[in-house]
């Protein structure tokens, strides 16, 4: 979906430090999330943007980047989370949970809880509406 489309959902405009606005489409999953490690790494989001024909991208977008993955409910990663510094932004609109989350220039917006063992967000790109359980 566009920014747009995004922002008229969930308010990114009101929720993110940005704004939401990329330029980029934006991948949007509901429900209860469960993946496993690497889901969105360098490799991992290469996987997830490969997979949307690059002619349906342009058509709805304009152009054939994701910029923004939405969740719309909770996040579960089964190991490492690690950011594709490719990702501009990540939005989970209930609550995250991760063994490591390492964010290298991402904007990550929780909306719920965060629960990992370590966090490393180089360069303070994480907002978090819940508690963070961190160790």
């Amino acid at each position: 979906m566009s920014e747009e489309e995004l922002d008229s959902r969930i308010q990114t405009r009101k929720i993110l430090k940005s704004g939401g606005d990329y330029g980029c489409g934006c991948l949007v999953f509901e429900g209860t999330v469960r993946v496993s490690k690497g889901w969105l790494d360098d490799t991992g989001f290469d996987k997830l943007h490969d997979a949307l024909p690059e002619a349906e991208l342009q058509a709805r977008w304009g152009h054939a980047d994701i910029g923004t993955i939405a969740v719309l409910g909770d996040l579960i990663v089964d190991g490492d989370l690690e950011l594709s510094d490719r990702l501009m932004c990540l939005v989970v609109t209930g609550s995250l949970q991760a063994e490591h989350l390492n964010i290298h220039s991402t904007e990550v917006r929780v909306n719920g809880d965060l629960q990992a063992r370590a966090l490393r967000d180089h360069d303070n790109y994480l907002s978090v509406g819940g508690a963070r359980r961190i160790g």
